[in-house]
């Protein structure tokens, strides 16, 4: 690369160099692939961009997409003249734009694409070359024209001439007819490019100059070239076409000049037939260039080269929010990176699985397959040094590297066998048994086993030495003396350290504070020490079942478990125990491996790795960029660890940071009874409001689909639901009106949660029910009741004052009939007395017409009393009749009687009835039943009361009755008419009026044997005055 020393000065000056080892020919980049069956409508894809909520935005030759981490969803144009999308930017406003190959411009929201009018006006057709956003102003650029297009204001102006805005502010124009150059204090400055590649054209030194794409960072502006297309470039150091012309495609610019970046061999070797589609600066120092021959990683500094993806076009690449690669490319949809420094070794799967990998002293490792063979692999030159299949055929089962004898031990279904590395050769173990989970070397040439069944010592190789080498202490155990016995008739038998029939899972020497072994069981821990075996429980008293099994240091070791995580023992003790609470699939440790006093286990779920010193666990799992939740084994060869996972071989360095980018969920769609509604914190709904549709959404792409929801709804219920990650959107119909809080949690596979996304909705109770409506209604229905009442008040008075002056005309009109009744009957009775008198006189009887006389004017004086009055006493009623009859008495002689009798229950004094009520019934009874009666004449008067409500007055004579009287009548002369029974009818009808309970009269005939024998009158008197 030929720079000047301003320019290398420059480079050098840069705040980061990142080192990148040469690329071997077996090892990939660690990718998924995204295509047309995973539902990406195309695999020709253009454009890729990040919007600010997380969502991925593709442009392809099938239109716009977008992608969630879950699902791709394509967006239909309106008016579109060509589907194809490209040049995704989005605003300040979050607004994404983009624009088709035929022309035209479309932004997207709320979901739906909508055609920039502005530009449909201007463009007649045009074909867009470049299309930028930079500051809200869209930059789209024609064959010969440069439009911009404020957002804010949506004015669309010409710009002029192409220009790239520099950091200082400078534009810079690269097509001038003499190359690229600037504009200072309105004159041209052109930049000095010697090495700038020209079309000559006549009459002119310097022709039409190559379109160039431009690119920058804080510290670093370049202009690139897309390509040559056409054999007519050149420059003073020859034609493009020429042999061993370095064609440069990447520009620095300096302050006057351009600084030609030549490429690496590696990059150069493809001459002018190579295409950029897009160059990345990263880091400052890095360049990701895009090609049409895969993807080239390009430091600057030590101007090494990484190549990946070979033999694809790629059209554009970027890092999103996690730190993912992401990648278009033309005709094999999208790829994604999870982590760069991880390396996938294609050449040692071939279709296999590894199962075991361990490495000794060499820096080589050895992998055992699941088809029973191994392969012995230097990692630095990437060259397999050994390969074997054991007959077998089945999975290998352990591989132990013992580095006192530097051999490893590799353990089948059946056999066992031992791989010499400097000789690369294997040799079979038949007696050291089969079902080996684990085995543990010692300094002393010892070998402990764990089976299937028990856990054996034995001599690594019986032949040399045929006794177990163990301390003083443990010879006179009983386990010591049956080994002893076995021995003297099998040179390859073992000491028991575990009852027979009890599964064992691991096993581990540790030669302080005194030579032990440790033993883990399907039951318990224990360690054997002296010859004497003692059980190690957790702090609660608990049996720690101990999987795995590796040493910190002498008087330490760390315990992976099936399932309680990690329990670190120091001298025979717990020290502590780490239980992993983002998921359970953490805590079932299947190997432990410790590398500079840092502990890394492998669960079912990940990797775990633990810095004692620092008290400090991180996680490594598909999540984080691992290819598969199942890692097998690990092992570590200088700087980098090597993971077998069902995917392959994976290496990473040791200290690659674990991404710890946090899930976020976010809303995207309120509804509220159909309708969209904008998001926002809380919402204060009507009662009516009531039924919420929720949208929410979580995108991690790192955990490629691997992720679910929890999500709720307090003040509905308390508990959270737990769904896929596809099920991001929830219905709650016809809810109450109360205070609703929806609460939604992205989960990550490795339990990992987001903040709680929380949004409140507040649903009014109907307004008839608020408390201000109530007591509204109460007074206005007090008011109305208060008003209606009056109203009836008035109207009930109008009617009373009514029916008062209609009832007093009424009462005037009946007294005043009343008084004319009296003042007739009065004279009737008058006229009857004074003819009697007038009889006295001319029978010359004086003393009896005196008599007479005198006690008609008493009876005068009481009817003048009692004239004026609507009611009397019973009493004086009684009174009345008693001094009227006397003085019939009188004038029928001796043979009339009478009696009148009250009943002791009637109250005389307080009693009242009408006045003149029963007295002419007496008078119809003397003048026309006794009268003209023959003999004894009698006539009876008696007041009784059979109920509490009225009184009976019943007036009995023996006279000649009705029939006998109306027969008279007939013959009777016109001398006087009878007034009496009209008059007592008429009276009763005024009195009844306006009664409930009327006043009766009753004439019975009495008779025996068909013959009359008198009449009974039965006069019905209500004891109160009912009239309204």
């Amino acid at each position: 690369m030929e720079l000047t020393h301003r320019t290398r000065r420059c480079f050098y000056s840069l705040i980061y160099c990142i080192f990148f080892p040469v690329c071997l020919q077996g090892q990939s980049m660690y990718t998924a692939n995204y295509t047309f069956k995973d539902g990406l409508p195309s695999d020709q894809v253009y454009f890729i961009q990040e919007a600010s909520d997380g969502l991925l935005w593709v442009g392809c030759d099938k239109g716009l997409v977008s992608y969630d981490g879950v699902s791709f969803k394509k967006h239909k144009a309106p008016k579109a003249r060509n589907k194809s999308m490209t040049g995704i930017f989005e605003d300040s406003e979050k607004t994404i734009w983009c624009y088709n190959f035929a022309g035209q411009i479309y932004s997207i929201k709320q979901g739906k694409l909508h055609l920039l009018e502005a530009w449909e006006a201007v463009a007649d057709g045009k074909i867009i070359e470049s299309f930028f956003l930079e500051h809200d102003v869209l930059r789209i650029e024609t064959a010969f024209t440069i439009w911009l297009y404020d957002i804010a204001t949506e004015t669309l102006t010409k710009s002029g001439k192409k220009f790239f805005l520099l950091n200082n502010g400078h534009k810079l124009y690269p097509n001038g007819v003499r190359g690229a150059y600037s504009e200072v204090n309105g004159k041209k400055v052109p930049y000095h490019c010697p090495e700038c590649l020209f079309i000559k054209v006549k009459g002119q030194t310097l022709g039409h100059q190559v379109y160039m794409k431009f690119v920058k960072s804080k510290t670093l502006e370049l202009l690139y070239v897309q390509n040559y297309f056409g054999k007519a470039w050149e420059n003073k150091k020859g034609k493009v076409t020429e042999k061993g012309l370095k064609i440069p495609f990447v520009f620095f610019i300096q302050k006057d000049s351009l600084q030609a970046l030549y490429f690496p061999e590696e990059i150069a070797k493809y001459g002018a037939d190579f295409i950029i589609s897009k160059i990345k600066i990263v880091n400052e120092n890095s360049l990701y260039l895009s090609t049409s021959e895969g993807l080239f990683i390009w430091n600057l500094v030590s101007n090494d080269v990484r190549h990946f993806f070979k033999g694809k076009i790629l059209s554009d690449s970027f890092f999103d929010t996690e730190g993912n690669l992401w990648l278009a490319s033309l005709e094999k949809g999208l790829f994604f990176v999870p982590k760069l420094a991880l390396r996938v070794h294609d050449k040692l799967i071939k279709d296999k699985i590894i199962y075991q990998i361990e490495t000794d002293i060499h820096g080589n490792i050895l992998m055992g397959y699941d088809d029973g063979s191994i392969v012995y692999w230097n990692p630095t030159t990437d060259q397999i040094l050994f390969e074997q299949a054991f007959p077998i055929k089945k999975r290998i089962q352990n591989i132990i590297y013992n580095k006192e004898q530097d051999e490893y031990w590799i353990t089948t279904e059946k056999k066992t066998h031992v791989f010499y590395p400097l000789a690369l050769k294997t040799t079979p173990k038949e007696w050291i048994g089969t079902a080996i989970y684990d085995m543990d070397f010692d300094q002393r040439g010892n070998v402990a086993v764990a089976l299937g069944y028990t856990a054996h010592l034995l001599r690594t190789d019986s032949s040399s030495v045929r006794k177990l080498q163990l301390p003083v202490t443990w010879r006179d155990k009983p386990a010591w003396k049956k080994y002893t016995k076995r021995l003297e008739v099998d040179s390859n038998t073992y000491l028991t350290l575990s009852p027979i029939g009890k599964r064992t899972y691991s096993i581990l020497f540790q030669n302080l504070p005194e030579y032990t072994i440790w033993v883990g069981t399907s039951s318990k821990l224990f360690y054997c020490s002296r010859g004497v075996s003692t059980e190690v429980k957790d702090a609660k008293g608990r049996a720690i079942i101990a999987t795995c099994l590796a040493p910190l240091n002498d008087s330490t070791i760390w315990v992976g478990t099936l399932e309680d995580g990690l329990y670190c023992i120091q001298n025979r003790a717990v020290l502590k125990h780490i239980h992993i609470e983002v998921g359970e699939g953490y805590n079932e440790i299947q190997e432990l491996k410790i590398n500079d006093n840092i502990l890394w286990a492998v669960s079912s779920s990940g990797i775990i790795r633990y810095e004692p010193a620092k008290d400090t666990l991180a996680i490594w799992d598909k999540g984080n960029g691992l290819p598969a939740w199942n890692v097998l084994d690990i092992v570590f060869v200088e700087d980098k660890i090597y993971v077998a996972t069902k995917e392959g071989l994976v290496s990473m360095p040791i200290d690659l940071e674990m991404n710890s980018f946090k899930p976020v969920v976010k809303m995207t769609q309120i509804m509220v009874n159909d309708s969209i509604y904008p998001i926002q914190p809380s919402y204060q709904l009507k009662s009516n409001e009531n039924t919420l549709k929720i949208q929410f959404r979580g995108i991690s792409f790192k955990s490629q689909n691997n992720f679910r929801y929890e999500y709720r709804l307090l003040g509905a219920e308390e508990s959270w639901n737990n769904v896929s990650s596809a099920s991001n959107t929830v219905n709650y119909p016809d809810l109450n009106p109360g205070n609703y809080t929806f609460q939604a949690v992205f989960i990550k596979a490795d339990g990992s949660r987001s903040e709680p996304l929380s949004i409140v909705f507040i649903i009014r109770v109907p307004f008839y029910t608020e408390w201000w409506f109530i007591l509204f209604l109460s007074i206005l229905v007090f008011l109305m009741i208060r008003w209606m009442y009056k109203i009836k008040i008035n109207k009930i008075k109008a009617q009373n004052e009514e029916k008062l002056e209609r009832s007093r005309l009424e009462r005037d009109i009946r007294i005043s009939e009343l008084k004319a009744l009296k003042a007739q009957l009065n004279p009737h009775f008058m006229f009857n007395a004074l003819n009697s008198i007038q009889d006295y006189i001319i029978q010359n009887e004086r003393e009896l017409a005196s008599d007479y006389l005198g006690m008609f004017s008493d009876l005068m004086r009481l009817y003048l009393n009692h004239s004026e009055e609507g009611q009397i006493s019973l009493n004086e009623e009684i009174n009345s009749l008693k001094l009227y009859l006397e003085l019939e008495a009188i004038r029928m002689d001796a043979d009339f009687s009478y009696s009148i009798h009250l009943d002791p229950k009637i109250d005389g004094y307080d009693t009242e009835i009408p006045t003149m009520l029963v007295q002419p019934y007496v008078e119809n009874a003397i003048k026309h039943g006794l009268f003209r009666k023959k003999g004894v004449k009698c006539i009876k008067i008696s007041f009784e009361q059979l109920d509490p409500t009225f009184i009976l007055a019943i007036i009995k004579d023996n006279g000649i009755g009705r029939a006998a009287a109306a027969q008279h009548k007939k013959h009777q002369l016109n001398r006087h008419k009878s007034f009496a029974t009209a008059a007592n009818n008429s009276r009763l009808e005024l009195l009844n009026y306006g009664r409930n309970s009327p006043i009766k009269a009753e004439i019975l005939d009495l008779e025996a044997d068909g013959l009359a024998m008198g009449t009974e009158v039965r006069i019905s008197i209500p004891l109160k005055d009912e009239s309204n």
